[in-house]
């Protein structure tokens, strides 16, 4: 069997066993020894020499390596796998909304749920569900992606959008995602910059990735007229009928698409979110700006397929995802 690697309960770096207090912050090890962290690392870990130097903590048979990103509802972790040294990421809930009542717990399940249905290389994979047994907190497990969300991305070029081919390519990746996801039956309903993943998956290709299925609907449920309205949405990024509270369907994705897209090419937003009841206003009622008047070089096909996807009337968009991305293969640059 395995012998167990021992984290120092104050600062969680790796520490001898037999040591009295600990190298790297001199925490007395034996005194306060309940909040150690031991752990038991498999063969293949054990072999590689993988065991991580400082932890945050450990989630079941997770270890969590660092932090990759913190929302309201909760907070997303690079982990390891104790046994294959696997990475992941880790989604769950913040413990104080946890203790509050299910809700945010069962949004996390019904997620997981969702989301798992679905295996695409532009859609972040669920590997499932799992429950720390010390804690009894649920985990969502996913896909790590060696990258950064695509509003990190954005933040990083400035006010000058990407060159024409990039975003061509990102748009189509982007636009192939919401095709599976509208295929499996859900509307994704937060479409926005932070939920695409720019960088690598587990196919090892640069590609983007659209993730947190947190808010999805049912699309059968909307059409119907049996969902819920939906209340929750990221302003800068949201359909008039989402502001408006109204029934969604597959074109409210696709005119958030086009949000993220105009963006993508100026590097500024459809409206300015200094005021968030004035950008709702105009979202609901002012013509959005067209990309040439702020980007001249943008090819005219492009252009008019942004422009439509930005249309108020949802019936005047785009009929589909699909019918959008035999748009964008048509683009010549």
């Amino acid at each position: 069997m395995s012998e167990y690697r021992l984290y120092c309960g104050r600062c969680r770096s790796l520490t001898g066993r037999k040591n009295r207090f600990c190298e790297q912050c001199g925490y007395d090890l034996n005194r306060n020894s309940s909040a150690n962290i031991p752990v038991v690392f498999g063969k293949v870990v054990e072999a590689q020499h993988r065991e991580p130097e400082s932890i945050l903590g450990v989630f079941n048979d997770h270890i969590l390596v660092s932090v990759l990103g913190e929302g309201g509802m909760g907070r997303v972790y690079e982990t390891m796998k104790c046994d294959s040294g696997q990475r992941f990421a880790l989604k769950v809930v913040h413990e104080s909304l946890r203790l509050r009542g299910s809700s945010h717990i069962q949004l996390l399940i019904d997620e997981g749920r969702r989301q798992a249905s679905i295996v695409h290389p532009n859609v972040v994979r669920v590997f499932g569900l799992i429950q720390d047994q010390r804690s009894g907190q649920i985990g969502l497990v996913l896909e790590l992606i060696d990258g950064d969300s695509l509003d990190k991305v954005l933040d990083k070029t400035g006010k000058t959008g990407f060159d024409l081919e990039t975003v061509l390519l990102m748009s189509q990746h982007m636009t192939m995602g919401l095709k599976v996801v509208h295929q499996h039956g859900f509307i994704h309903a937060d479409v926005k910059p932070g939920n695409f993943m720019y960088g690598r998956g587990s196919e090892d290709e640069q590609s983007i990735k659209i993730s947190d299925f947190g808010i999805s609907r049912s699309l059968k449920a909307q059409l119907t007229g049996d969902g819920k309205r939906l209340k929750a949405r990221t302003p800068g990024y949201s359909s008039p009928e989402q502001i408006l509270n109204q029934p969604l369907n597959v074109q409210s994705d696709l005119y958030c698409l086009g949000c993220v897209i105009f963006e993508l090419l100026t590097g500024v937003r459809v409206f300015s979110l200094e005021d968030v009841a004035t950008c709702d206003q105009d979202h609901v009622r002012e013509q959005a700006p067209y990309v040439t008047d702020v980007r001249a070089e943008v090819p005219r096909r492009l252009a008019e397929l942004v422009a439509a996807l930005l249309r108020k009337d949802p019936h005047a968009r785009p009929s589909s995802a699909n019918a959008v991305l035999e748009e964008l293969r048509k683009v010549q640059l």
